[in-house]
């Protein structure tokens, strides 16, 4: 599934990411800001990003124990390729909103 939009112009400011069903899965993830760079990582369950304070995303990295592969919507950029563990997904630093991010399972 698709967190967010594409082409409508909705700019991702903050995420969240649950483990899902499996107890065992564990990511960490962080946002790259427009005004403030780089957030730390967030664990399961915690909120990465601005929350009210009109700071678009421009990428996110995610890391995960168990192999998984993503990828980002951008301004003007469309879909970005899919990236595995650890890769930025977006474009850092000129100014293009993350409107939205597709996360799923990868195999070995």
């Amino acid at each position: 599934e698709t967190a967010g939009t594409q082409g409508e112009s909705k700019a991702i400011e903050a995420i969240q990411i649950e483990g899902g069903y499996a107890k065992d899965i564990l990511a960490q993830y962080k946002l790259y800001l427009e005004t403030t760079g780089e957030t730390n990582l967030a664990k399961c369950g915690e909120v990465s990003g601005s929350v009210g304070l009109s700071r678009d995303a421009q990428a996110i990295l995610i890391e995960c124990n168990v192999p998984i592969k993503y990828r980002a919507y951008c301004q003007k950029k469309k879909w970005s390729k899919w990236m595995k563990n650890g890769e930025w997904a977006g474009v850092k630093g000129e100014g293009l909103r993350l409107e939205a991010v597709q996360i799923k399972k990868a195999s070995k």
